[in-house]
């Protein structure tokens, strides 16, 4: 999804999309207004999104002796360290993270598996520019631009709208079922 179709599904969502059947021209003042918010608005929730379905990278360091290799800027929370040896990809618990974005690696070859926030969306970004965090987080994107938008404006609608959201947010990380309950069917004699 690019940023210009989140735009419309959030101005079709706070129902300031068309009037009487005809588009609502962007230069319409509450338009205008609306649409002078949405691309920090789709930062915020773009960066909460991906910290509950997480952009995975990787990045690889060689190195002849033990030294700190800094993470990318990006960087969110570490999900893995590998160790290279025989073209086979290896666990490693041989690391340490540093307070300064940095991870200390033994020598060798290591992959380092990370979540990574995505790329900020400021003011000046055009509305061809696609999200980086999965579609279905993008579904759940314009629910909360919609809500920001009219939080001030229709509680009622913010409380829908956001909810929506919310409910989004949740359905996007996975619930393992519950430990050690079994369920047995008892109305037909079991």
């Amino acid at each position: 999804m690019t940023l210009g179709q989140a735009k419309t599904k959030a101005r079709k969502l706070m129902d300031e999309y068309s009037l009487n059947g005809l588009p609502v021209p962007e230069t319409s003042k509450s338009v205008a207004d609306y649409t002078l918010k949405m691309n920090d608005l789709f930062d915020a929730a773009q960066k909460e999104a991906a910290q509950v379905k997480f952009i995975v990278r990787s990045v690889a360091f060689d190195a002849d002796s033990a030294q700190t290799h800094p993470l990318p800027e990006n960087y969110y929370k570490l999900r893995a360290v590998y160790s290279l040896q025989g073209g086979r990809k290896l666990p490693s618990g041989r690391y340490a993270l540093t307070g300064q974005g940095g991870v200390e690696l033994p020598a060798g070859r290591h992959v380092v598996e990370y979540c990574a926030y995505p790329a900020t969306i400021t003011s000046q970004t055009p509305d061809d520019h696609e999200f980086e965090v999965a579609p279905d987080a993008c579904e759940a994107l314009p629910y909360f631009v919609a809500a920001s938008c009219l939080q001030h404006e229709n509680q009622s609608l913010f409380a829908i709208l956001y909810g929506m959201y919310q409910t989004r947010l949740i359905n996007l990380s996975p619930v393992p079922p519950p430990p050690g309950q079994n369920i047995r069917q008892r109305f037909f004699g079991g």
